[in-house]
Protein backbone atom coordinates (compact mmCIF):
# COMPACT_ATOMS: atom_id res chain seq x y z
CA UNK A 1 0.00 0.00 0.00
CA UNK A 2 1.22 3.49 -0.83
CA UNK A 3 1.79 5.63 2.22
CA UNK A 4 0.33 8.94 1.10
CA UNK A 5 -2.41 10.98 2.77
CA UNK A 6 -4.73 11.14 -0.29
CA UNK A 7 -4.43 7.36 -0.70
CA UNK A 8 -5.27 6.83 2.98
CA UNK A 9 -8.32 9.11 2.62
CA UNK A 10 -9.55 7.23 -0.46
CA UNK A 11 -9.02 3.87 1.24
CA UNK A 12 -10.88 5.13 4.33
CA UNK A 13 -13.84 6.19 2.19
CA UNK A 14 -13.85 2.80 0.47
CA UNK A 15 -13.73 1.02 3.82
CA UNK A 16 -16.61 3.09 5.20
CA UNK A 17 -18.72 2.56 2.07
CA UNK A 18 -18.04 -1.18 2.19
CA UNK A 19 -18.53 -1.71 5.94
CA UNK A 20 -21.27 0.79 6.70
CA UNK A 21 -22.82 1.79 3.38
CA UNK A 22 -23.47 -1.63 1.91
CA UNK A 23 -21.56 -0.65 -1.23
CA UNK A 24 -18.35 -2.62 -1.81
CA UNK A 25 -15.64 -0.29 -3.14
CA UNK A 26 -11.91 -0.53 -3.68
CA UNK A 27 -9.43 2.34 -4.10
CA UNK A 28 -7.94 2.65 -7.60
CA UNK A 29 -4.19 2.98 -7.03
CA UNK A 30 -3.10 2.71 -10.67
CA UNK A 31 -2.28 6.39 -11.30
CA UNK A 32 -1.38 7.83 -7.90
CA UNK A 33 0.83 10.89 -8.03
CA UNK A 34 3.99 10.82 -5.95
CA UNK A 35 6.40 13.53 -4.87
CA UNK A 36 9.90 13.62 -3.44
CA UNK A 37 10.67 16.83 -1.59
CA UNK A 38 14.34 17.03 -2.45
CA UNK A 39 16.35 19.58 -4.35
CA UNK A 40 15.20 19.62 -7.05
CA UNK A 41 11.68 18.40 -6.25
CA UNK A 42 10.60 15.33 -8.21
CA UNK A 43 7.06 14.23 -8.96
CA UNK A 44 5.50 11.48 -11.06
CA UNK A 45 2.07 10.21 -12.01
CA UNK A 46 1.10 7.29 -14.21
CA UNK A 47 3.33 5.06 -16.27
CA UNK A 48 7.03 5.49 -16.95
CA UNK A 49 8.03 5.82 -20.60
CA UNK A 50 9.22 2.18 -20.67
CA UNK A 51 5.96 0.97 -19.10
CA UNK A 52 3.89 3.03 -21.58
CA UNK A 53 5.79 1.60 -24.55
CA UNK A 54 5.38 -1.94 -23.18
CA UNK A 55 1.63 -1.40 -22.69
CA UNK A 56 0.72 0.70 -25.75
CA UNK A 57 3.59 0.31 -28.24
CA UNK A 58 4.76 3.58 -29.77
CA UNK A 59 3.97 6.64 -27.62
CA UNK A 60 4.38 10.37 -28.23
CA UNK A 61 6.68 12.16 -25.79
CA UNK A 62 6.34 15.87 -25.11
CA UNK A 63 8.98 17.76 -23.09
CA UNK A 64 8.94 21.32 -21.85
CA UNK A 65 11.38 23.37 -19.81
CA UNK A 66 10.25 26.47 -17.95
CA UNK A 67 10.99 28.80 -15.07
CA UNK A 68 8.47 28.25 -12.25
CA UNK A 69 6.29 31.23 -11.37
CA UNK A 70 7.65 31.28 -7.81
CA UNK A 71 11.11 32.10 -9.22
CA UNK A 72 10.03 34.96 -11.46
CA UNK A 73 10.08 37.42 -8.55
CA UNK A 74 13.51 36.33 -7.32
CA UNK A 75 17.00 36.15 -8.69
CA UNK A 76 16.77 32.35 -8.91
CA UNK A 77 17.52 30.92 -12.32
CA UNK A 78 16.20 27.46 -11.40
CA UNK A 79 14.33 25.77 -14.23
CA UNK A 80 11.80 22.94 -14.27
CA UNK A 81 11.24 20.22 -16.83
CA UNK A 82 7.97 18.49 -17.61
CA UNK A 83 7.62 15.31 -19.64
CA UNK A 84 4.21 14.08 -20.80
CA UNK A 85 3.56 10.81 -22.61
Amino acid sequence: TLQLTPVALAEGHCFADTQYGGMERFADLEDVATAVFSHPNIGTVGLTEDQAVAKYGKVKVFKSEFRPLKHTMTSSTERSIMKIL
